[in-house]
């Protein structure tokens, strides 16, 4: 505790990780969860995970089960462990001291796990429930991604519906409207609509100042001429260049 006060938070962590090591006490539990809470503040991911994990085990409110839960959620999700995830996220819904906000963000780690692990039904599952329970980023997101999942299944009708729900519900999130309308040219692409698409990219290229996504625009648009460019006449050639 005097570490803790002065900062000293390696120090701090060596001492609760020898009374963890020991034979369960009076100290143990808070002693893991202030271990738990140190390696996540020290970014120690794994190292926070596994004191998370052996928080559930000696917990016993359910307070400081529902912090377990939550806190092997987002360490495990921090280090790509989707399957830890998963059922850590679950387990925190099951518990009746969830908050609205715990809820919302145990939705958004499931919908990203099922789709970093190819289980897209499952993931739009989760993003749709993302996208009805808030109006901020993670719906703008989440809003996307249902996009996406609709475009890679071959859905463009829908997929271009979701694009334009989007642009009118998130219009403050520029980023995922560029995004959006990035998807929404490969869209007309598969709808054999070229000149929508093209005017789609430039749009992009000439209102978003995002060097990222104005620069993917331009090699999309690139492409897209090069590809006309090359069933034309020679004699018809588009010559300008991006």
């Amino acid at each position: 505790d005097c570490d803790i006060r002065n900062d000293s938070y390696i120090k701090a962590l060596e001492h609760l990780e020898y009374i963890a090591e020991q034979p369960v006490n009076t100290f143990s539990e808070n002693a893991v969860l202030k271990a738990s809470q140190i390696s996540e503040r020290l970014k120690m991911y794994e190292n926070a995970y596994r004191h998370y994990k052996s928080l559930e085990q000696l917990a016993e409110s359910n307070i400081n089960i529902n912090i377990a839960h939550e806190g092997q959620m987002n360490n495990s999700f921090r280090i790509d462990n989707y399957e830890h995830a998963i059922d850590a996220a679950k387990k925190m819904l099951k518990n009746e001291k969830v908050t609205s906000e715990q809820s919302q963000r145990a939705h958004y780690i499931l919908a990203k796990s099922y789709f970093a692990t190819g289980q897209s039904k499952d993931a739009a599952n989760e993003f749709s429930i993302v996208d009805g329970l808030t109006t901020n980023e993670q719906g703008a997101e989440s809003k996307y991604y249902l996009a996406y999942i609709a475009f890679e299944n071959g859905d463009y009708e829908n997929a271009e519906n979701i694009i334009f729900e989007l642009t009118e519900e998130y219009a403050s999130y520029d980023y995922w409207v560029a995004k959006a309308f990035i998807l929404l040219s490969d869209v007309y692409l598969k709808l054999d609509n070229t000149f929508q698409a093209k005017q789609t990219l430039q749009s992009i290229i000439d209102n978003y100042s995002g060097e990222d996504l104005r620069n993917l625009a331009k090699e999309n648009l690139r492409q897209i001429i090069e590809s006309e460019n090359a069933e034309m006449p020679a004699d018809t050639v588009d010559t300008e260049e991006f």
